[in-house]
């Protein structure tokens, strides 16, 4: 797929926005406020009874948002394959969390892979959004 055509501003502007919502407002969420800080020294099976939960409702607060904000584009937040997507991603954010300690590395991974998918994949365009050009 060709990138996005758009208006530097916006370039600049939607990967700026995006590290906000949803790349730090998700990995605080779903990661720092649900899973336990490896400093806590728990056993695996504990973080693993956390992480379980943490991802499911990581990947369901897709349809949820769906649903509730971003109505024209649900179907893109219940299509199957998007849901898989989303749980790669929420498992590679646990993983980047768990074993760095820092929710930095999980924002910045949600985050390039969300700009990257808006920007040059048709993400933009699937949700409805007016890239210009």
């Amino acid at each position: 797929m060709a990138p996005a055509r758009t208006s530097p501003w916006l370039a600049l502007g939607v990967p700026l926005y995006l590290l906000f919502r949803p790349a730090l407002l998700e990995e605080l969420v779903f990661r720092a406020l649900l899973l336990p800080h490896p400093s806590e020294r728990r056993s695996r099976g504990s973080v693993l009874r956390q992480s379980i939960p943490a991802g499911f409702a990581f990947v369901a607060i897709h349809p949820i948002n769906g649903m509730f904000f971003h109505h024209p584009p649900l179907l893109v937040f219940v299509d199957p394959v998007f849901l898989t997507l989303a749980a790669l991603l929420g498992g590679v954010c646990i993983g980047a969390y768990l074993s760095s300690g820092s929710i930095w590395p999980p924002v910045l991974f949600h985050w390039l892979t969300v700009t990257v998918w808006i920007l040059f994949l048709g993400g933009g365009r699937k949700l409805g959004w007016t890239m210009g050009g």
